[in-house]
């Protein structure tokens, strides 16, 4: 019988009398190095330790800086830390995220993918019952995603910031278990200022009453009709906002169509007046 270890092809003769593998295969076994073989990524997502495969395929990276990413990595210069459960180790985590504005709080605000400052929320996957729930969430500054791979507009304009973060933590607990990723901003992405609102999130109620509409079968006219003195019709965006925002929400809105994916609106408040900001409509 033949079978190969590390490239090396060894056979063992079907006349060994009994099972055990020959002095020279448990000896060959002894010199590998099985831990400096890493996780194959798509076997385990969580990936324990230090042995962690970022998904960069979800930051919108353009070639250039793709390159300049791996090559970090590659050369182990970006940020891993493991943290234990210990009050000094859970200080030393949120310090590294309170730094970048972020908070472990922010991690599990799923529907909030803009998590203020640079960061938006890229990717997340979770493993475990739901006393023992993990996350792992991966988050990115927005100067870093490139308008050739992402056709949104960004609050920031693209400067090719290559950070980005990926955190593990418990769900219940809220202990950090492992952070890792590139921290540093790059010079342009330091300097850089907020170039667009960024998007106004609409009141839950206002999802609620526009989804009642349209499941009562509503005609278009239906929901375009304005139901208080206080809404104006933007016939030329399609959509109806109400005149005023109350803690950041746009408090009353209702869509001509529920098959738009994205539009922009224009709000006639005093603090957003004449504002162009987008919108994420959540109708399929």
């Amino acid at each position: 019988m033949y079978f190969s270890i590390a490239g090396t092809t060894i056979h063992i003769s079907h006349s060994v009398p009994n099972s055990e593998p020959s002095s020279f295969v448990q000896n060959l076994m002894k010199t590998l190095n099985m831990s400096t073989i890493p996780p194959h990524p798509t076997r385990n997502i969580m990936q324990q330790g230090r042995d962690i495969h970022v998904e960069l395929n979800n930051l919108y990276l353009n070639d250039e800086q793709i390159q300049q990413i791996r090559a970090t990595y590659k050369s182990s210069q970006h940020f891993c830390q493991l943290f234990s459960n210990s009050i000094d180790d859970q200080n030393e985590a949120n310090k590294v995220l309170g730094v970048q504005g972020l908070d472990v709080n922010q991690l599990k605000e799923k529907h909030q993918k803009d998590l203020g400052g640079r960061w938006s929320r890229r990717w997340s996957t979770k493993d475990g019952g739901k006393e023992n729930e993990r996350e792992r969430v991966l988050l990115r500054c927005q100067c870093g995603s490139s308008m050739e791979a992402r056709k949104a507009k960004m609050p920031y304009d693209f400067t090719g910031c290559p950070a980005h973060i990926d955190v593990t933590y418990h769900h219940t607990s809220s202990h950090i278990t492992r952070i890792v990723g590139i921290l540093q901003h790059n010079e342009a992405c330091e300097m850089q200022e907020m170039k667009r609102l960024p998007p106004i999130p609409l009141h839950p109620h206002v999802w609620k009453i526009a989804i009642e509409q349209i499941n009562e079968g509503a005609s278009i006219a239906a929901v375009q009709s304005p139901k208080d003195p206080g809404w104006e019709l933007d016939r030329r965006l399609e959509i109806i906002i109400h005149s005023s925002v109350s803690d950041g929400y746009v408090v009353a809105a209702s869509f001509i169509t529920p098959t738009v994916q994205r539009d922009s609106i224009r709000t006639s408040s005093e603090e957003y007046r004449d504002s162009r900001v987008e919108i994420q409509t959540f109708f399929t």
